[in-house]
């Protein structure tokens, strides 16, 4: 392929190396598309195509069509994402661990009250006068549902990512959460309106005798604790990527790379695998790479620790983010 650019998204919506596997499938097979590169620790997605074949909307649509969300480093969006989503100080990480966190909370405030709705009453705990007695069962179990659409409507994310996947035959993590809790809700349902039958019966004994088999709680709580998890797992995320970012900040921005008969100063980003590069005394190592000439020691402190100076020849490997001392290195 000719005039091939290189472009980055962020995925939003993989949840595990089947995600990951997934949308790199779906964008792979798009025509003019050289090669994918999708990192589900940083949910993001390098993608080297042709322009003049296919475009980052294109790309977009191909995601969205998997079940997922990418957002061009351009602001171009599918899925539904506008691009304002990709702006802001915030890294992908962190915004997904604060929307989670906004979600946890909200879940937890509906949770609550609903697990004491259902299993209060069999603890012995005090229940309001409209939840006691076998005429109470019907508007416990009314209560409950309300409480437990609630809680689903907070975490519809995992619905509709489920049933993406399933639509396109491509199964993931949020799939098994949506048919459980699923499951559960739908389950519940068929119980309350076999206590509404029962009630045009006047069968007080057959209500009080379903209103133990609803699980309601079963399908508010599979969402909320797996919300937790996503949480911290989001947190977790997010501070291993902001500990990475302050280790490439250590990298110069620029580079001196050796072009034919001349040194040229280019940006760090562009420095390609088989690029060879000066690096001056007192200049930082712009990039991870191995000696080729020259002899040096190398501060490596910010990566290890280490105060003292690490001696450097040739042969030796060195670390971008580092500092090189005194010699003059060719890398």
């Amino acid at each position: 392929m000719s005039n091939i650019v290189e472009s980055r998204f962020e995925v939003r919506g993989m949840t595990c190396a089947s995600c990951q596997a997934h949308v790199e499938r779906a964008v792979r097979e798009l025509e003019g598309v050289d090669q994918v590169d999708v990192n589900l620790m940083t949910n993001t997605m390098k993608v080297r195509f042709n322009p003049a074949v296919i475009s980052h909307s294109s790309i977009s649509e191909a995601v969205s069509s998997a079940g997922y969300t990418a957002v061009s480093e351009d602001g171009e969006a599918g899925g539904g994402a506008s691009a304002d989503a990709a702006a802001g100080g915030l890294s992908p990480m962190q915004k997904e661990a604060q929307h989670l966190k906004k979600r946890l909370i909200s879940s937890v405030i509906f949770a609550v009250p609903l697990l004491y709705v259902s299993m209060g009453i069999m603890l012995g705990l005090p229940a309001p006068g409209f939840l006691q007695g076998t005429a109470g069962s019907m508007n416990s179990g009314l209560l409950q549902l309300l409480l437990t659409l609630v809680v689903i409507f907070i975490n519809r994310e995992f619905y509709i990512s489920g049933f993406k996947s399933l639509r396109s035959r491509a199964p993931n993590m949020d799939a098994l959460v949506a048919m459980g809790s699923g499951a559960a809700l739908l389950y519940g349902i068929v119980v309350l309106f076999q206590m509404n039958n029962a009630a045009g019966l006047a069968d007080m004994d057959r209500i009080a005798s379903l209103h133990h088999e609803l699980y309601f709680e079963s399908s508010a709580t599979i969402l909320t604790l797996i919300t937790v998890g996503k949480f911290l797992e989001a947190r977790s995320k997010a501070k291993t990527g902001d500990a990475v970012r302050q280790l490439m900040d250590l990298a110069p921005a620029v580079a001196l790379v050796e072009r034919e008969f001349a040194v040229v100063e280019i940006p760090t980003a562009q420095v390609k695998p088989g690029d060879i590069v000066h690096v001056k005394p007192g200049s930082g190592i712009p990039i991870d790479g191995v000696i080729l000439s020259g002899s040096s020691a190398v501060d490596e402190s910010a990566l290890t620790g280490e105060s003292l100076p690490v001696d450097k020849e040739a042969g030796d490997r060195v670390t971008g983010g580092t500092v090189n001392q005194q010699g003059f290195l060719r890398v």
